[in-house]
C-alpha cells in the first residue's frame, strides 16, 4: 500500500519541502521511509509530496493516521488501490 504525504514547507526543521523528523521518525518506526513522490522537480508544490510503502494495509492506515497528526503534515493518505474497468 502507498501511503501519499503532503509536507507544509512552513515549519520543517530540516529543508524547506522535506518531512518533519517526527514525520521522518513515524515512518522509521513502522518500517518504512518517505520518499520524494517527485524526486528532482524544479517545481516548489510537487516538491511538498512524500510517498511511503507498507505491504500490510493495516499498518499503512495506522501510519497515515499518525503522520495527520504529525509537525508539518499537511495530508496523509493511503492510496487507494487500482479498480478493474
Amino acid at each position: 500500500m502507498q501511503i501519499v504525504v503532503k509536507v507544509s514547507g512552513q515549519e520543517p526543521p530540516l529543508l524547506p519541502g522535506t518531512p518533519s523528523e517526527e514525520a521522518a521518525a513515524l515512518a522509521r518506526a513502522a518500517g518504512t521511509t518517505l520518499a520524494p513522490q517527485h524526486p528532482g522537480t524544479p517545481d516548489a508544490e510537487l516538491a511538498l509530496w512524500y510517498v511511503a510503502v507498507l505491504a500490510d494495509p493495516a499498518a499503512a492506515e495506522r501510519l497515515a493516521s499518525a503522520l495527520r497528526d504529525a509537525a508539518g503534515v499537511e495530508a496523509a493518505y493511503v492510496k487507494p488501490g487500482a479498480e478493474p474497468a
